[in-house]
């Protein structure tokens, strides 16, 4: 049977052009739309695009598909605005994120922009769920839909591993940001005082704070994980936190450091906090402990208004930050 998600998609890929684009725009991977493609025509026994050097173009069977299609999805999204005149769908966005100010103040930029557009008001409310957890935790959201985007972020790599797992769950990562590891401290901290850049052995001198609940961004059954970068065997402490208030009011207070990265934008007017670089020594390769943060998003789950807005505001927030190319 076809679904209305069916639909869309192949309504998008004539209008596109190309599977490719048509991908980009409804946030699901190029492999997904050309299975569902194929299922359909196997299913139906037509063959609704071919190749052209101008991209995907409909085949005559094809046109009159989507002349129903087009109309079939218009008599749905009026049926909708039937049952919902203010809109629900449209104002409500869900977001799965791990615990990052980073990605706190994507959100809180979200906020902003909504709040400024001119829209909101007695006929607009808009209806927001934030949700902050471990690696895992933002895929299983998005895979059982209980979020409609997903912000996460693991070193860079361990991103291939994550990217194959998210697909054999019909989820899409789309890489906004990579990130250089820094040395996480209180501004009153020797460290801060004496300056950066950080050599790993004189963070043994001090405890270091990780949340309890993951590996910084550990993969199941990834066998190309790197080692930590700090031995938590060689700490005189280490504390385990589970939501980021207890974090950064830790690093404020005390001597306390963690492995983050580049500084958000009020971190040392509100926590004063700083963030050092480190200092890698020889046969130790940066690039192993970067972070590339990414968008999740389900190939079956049709986004939002919202959605769609909250993805743009992550995307120029992270590109302010962003140290090289994703990947």
């Amino acid at each position: 049977m076809l679904d209305i998600t069916q639909l869309r998609y192949i309504v998008e890929v004539e209008k596109a052009g190309s599977i490719s684009k048509a991908a980009a725009n409804l946030y699901v991977s190029q492999p997904y739309i050309s299975k569902l493609i194929r299922d359909v025509e196997n299913s139906y026994g037509v063959v609704l695009f071919t190749r052209g050097k101008s991209g995907m173009v409909a085949t005559p069977q094809g046109e009159e598909f989507i002349f129903y299609a087009k109309s079939v999805l218009n008599q749905y999204d009026q049926m909708l605005l039937s049952v919902s005149p203010m809109s629900d769908f449209a104002n409500t966005l869900r977001v799965s994120v791990m615990r990052s100010s980073h990605t706190f103040e994507a959100f809180l930029d979200f906020i902003d922009k909504e709040k400024h557009s001119g829209d909101m008001g007695r006929d607009k409310q808009l209806k927001l769920e934030y949700l902050e957890g471990s690696l895992m935790q933002v895929i299983d959201d998005v895979a059982n839909k209980n979020a409609d985007v997903g912000l996460l972020g693991c070193t860079k790599p361990n991103f291939a591993a994550l990217r194959s797992l998210a697909e054999r769950r019909n989820i899409t990562l789309r890489p906004v940001s990579f990130q250089r590891p820094y040395v996480v401290v209180s501004e009153n901290h020797p460290l801060a005082k004496k300056g950066g850049p950080v050599r790993i052995p004189e963070l043994y001198s001090y405890g270091t704070i990780v949340y309890g609940d993951r590996d910084n961004g550990a993969i199941p059954g990834n066998l190309n994980a790197r080692p930590p970068l700090i031995d938590q065997d060689k700490v005189p402490m280490v504390i385990k936190v589970y939501d980021r208030g207890t974090q950064m009011g830790l690093m404020t207070f005390t001597d306390c450091f963690i492995i983050g990265i580049c500084s958000f934008r009020k971190q040392e007017e509100i926590y004063r906090v700083v963030s050092l670089p480190i200092e890698f020594e020889d046969g130790v390769k940066e690039d192993d402990y970067c972070c590339v943060f990414a968008l999740a998003t389900l190939d079956s789950r049709r986004l939002s208004n919202s959605a769609k807005e909250f993805i743009k505001c992550a995307e120029d927030y992270f590109a302010g930050f962003s140290d090289a190319d994703p990947l």
